[in-house]
């Protein structure tokens, strides 16, 4: 116990000193940056000044991207470009929007091939999997592994450095897919590269190595290899890695029962998480705390749980910040292409005033003096007419841009207002759920989790509000899904019981939603209670379809047990009421039919979205 303490009080102690070589660098690059002319080095710099922002502001990151895009394009710089597009897509990455990140490595691969570097195709091909690694889509991480490690076996001398981080990345991709051999294999030729070049990729080898050994149930092991982690990480000053190896230490203090260490690290997770500026690893952290103390200290549960709703809102605000980023620069182009256009149309008009000044010239031999000076007048009328024409037509093209930019901001701030809704509503449903776990009485108990549950169904609704393309509408097949996952983990049946969404995407409006919403979670609720007593294995159906282009069918059944039509109604019937009212309100109609089972369709109208 005492070697342990030592080894908190020299790791932690170690940790805060300085920050003074990451600190250097940033300061030598801007000050740098700042005497660059337009040129290769100045896109140069831009990206690897943007590189050092990725953790710590994503949103720099961005904007120091997309200036050497846009420089590098200028020059006709494609090694620059290809480069800024891959910082670009770490920007992206870290501000949660993958399928743009995604994008831009794409591009950024399209360009290292027309440059026949092999390498940056390599790299593009290893930060690709990670984005798949960051999504949990592990075999897709896992394919684009084996297509990097297909051109990096073909590279004649490739940098030392980079070996051990595709042997790491490909040993983490079989570890997450169970293939422990294969990770195994892929890790223990890792190791030996990175201690040998003291790579930074050290330090995540040693906590991966710690999840096998986890996996493997081989714990004092995991122990050894995450305080190695965190030993190394502690070296090369690295606060990202120390909140990894951090919040490993903390779940394996907890697997073993060690509530007070598990509360430790967990706590030092948050605080490198914190003075890293990750705030990835804020929001990570301070939920598994607010779950440590959830029961425990309920006070100190909703401390936790608040920051990371905060952690949460700073995510969704960067997000923000790069939409409106992402607007101004669209509006660029257009303004300039505007201008082009008025400068075109302008020359036209003079070529045209031109010669009409010289067929007027050549009259003036042919005519009279008074004819001419009246043609002249005539003439310059024209002119201040089609001077006005284009002032007027320059004013309404400006509004108009000026009037599309107002309209991207407003709809952004309309989805900001949605995720607002849907934070309050997780903040009203982890109040229901504190309180009811004060609470003793089993029927007043499972009130307060239906209450809780249709608390966070209007929580889901929101949440894929603001994440959707279109506010008036929502996508009712993802929806349900998420749902019934939501409600089989609150009921713990999702061992139990499966849930089987078979439909179309159909998207509907947000009123409906809600009330269609609501519906599902009550008879959802009601099959999980009632219809597979004595731990019955089970399985419930859910679909919405269409029957005609104005009418929908929604249908959910259950294998379950079924009921009479004299059976007594079971708890209070405020969801049978509820379920009542909501079809009303729909303007729908309730069949109800028993036969192996239950079977409950709902037909209404659809409505048009305003």
């Amino acid at each position: 116990m005492r070697k342990y303490v030592l080894f908190v009080f020299f790791i932690f102690q170690s940790v805060f000193t300085v920050n003074a070589q990451s600190i250097s660098l940033k300061d030598s690059l801007l000050q740098l940056l700042k005497k660059l002319p337009n040129d290769t080095n100045r896109v140069i710099v831009l990206n690897e000044l943007g590189f050092e922002y990725r953790h710590t502001k994503p949103d720099s990151t961005y904007i120091l991207a997309q200036q050497a895009v846009e420089l590098a394009q200028k020059l006709k710089f494609l090694g620059g470009e290809a480069r800024a597009l891959g910082t670009k897509a770490a920007a992206f990455k870290f501000l949660g929007d993958y399928a743009k990140s995604l994008k831009m490595y794409n591009q950024a691969f399209e360009l290292n091939s027309k440059l026949g570097d092999d390498y940056r195709k390599t790299v593009i091909l290893n930060n690709k999997a990670d984005l798949f690694m960051q999504q949990g889509d592990w075999p897709k991480a896992l394919k684009t592994m084996k297509e990097c490690f297909v051109i990096y076996n073909t590279l004649p001398n490739p940098p030392a450095g980079s070996k051990p981080v595709y042997f790491s990345n490909m040993g983490e991709c079989f570890l997450n897919l169970n293939q422990l051999d294969s990770a195994k294999f892929y890790f223990t030729q890792a190791l030996p590269l990175a201690e040998a070049t003291k790579e930074s990729i050290l330090t995540t080898i040693y906590y991966l190595l710690g999840d096998m050994a986890l996996a493997e149930n081989n714990l004092k092991q995991a122990y050894s290899f995450y305080k190695k982690s965190i030993s190394n990480a502690v070296t090369e000053n690295r606060f990202s890695d120390l909140f990894e190896s951090s919040i490993r230490m903390a779940k394996l203090f907890q697997k073993t029962k060690k509530s007070d260490s598990a509360l430790y690290f967990a706590k030092q997770s948050l605080v490198f998480a914190q003075k890293g500026a990750y705030l990835g690893g804020i929001l990570k952290s301070s939920e598994y705390l607010a779950k440590l103390y959830k029961g425990k200290n309920d006070t100190e549960a909703l401390k936790y749980y608040t920051i990371a709703v905060t952690a949460k809102d700073s995510l969704y605000s960067q997000d923000k910040v790069r939409q409106l980023l992402s607007i101004n620069f669209e509006e660029k182009e257009k303004a300039q292409q505007i201008e082009a256009e008025n400068i075109l149309n302008k020359n036209k008009i003079r070529l045209s005033i031109l010669i009409g000044i010289i067929t007027i010239m050549i009259g003036i031999a042919l005519i009279l003096y008074k004819n001419n000076k009246q043609k002249q007048q005539a003439n310059k009328i024209l002119k201040d007419k089609n001077e006005e024409i284009e002032e007027t037509v320059a004013q309404l093209k400006a509004t108009q841009v000026s009037l599309r930019a107002k309209n991207a901001e407003n709809e952004l701030l309309l989805k900001e207002i949605h995720h607002r809704v849907k934070n309050n509503l997780e903040v009203v449903a982890s109040l229901i759920a504190l309180q009811s776990a004060k609470i003793n009485d089993p029927e007043i108990q499972d009130a307060m989790l239906a209450s809780q549950n249709r608390v966070q169904s209007m929580g889901i609704l929101h949440q894929k509000l603001y994440q959707s393309e279109h506010l008036g509408f929502i996508e009712m097949k993802n929806y349900f899904q998420n749902l019934s996952e939501n409600i089989l983990d609150s009921y713990n049946q999702t061992d139990r019981i499966e849930v089987d969404i078979n439909m179309e995407e159909i998207e509907l409006d947000v009123d409906t939603a809600v009330s269609v919403g609501l519906i599902i979670n009550e008879l959802l609720t009601n099959s999980l209670k009632y219809a597979f007593p004595n731990e019955k294995k089970g399985n419930i159906k859910l679909s919405l379809e269409n029957l005609d282009k104005d009418n929908l069918s929604l249908k959910i059944s259950d294998n379950g047990i079924g009921k009479s039509p004299n059976t007594k109604t079971i708890g209070t019937g405020f969801g049978t009421q509820l379920v009542e009212l909501l079809t009303r309100q729909i303007e729908g109609s309730f069949h109800e039919k028993n036969d192996n089972g239950t079977m409950i369709s709902i037909n209404f109208k659809r409505q048009k979205a305003t």
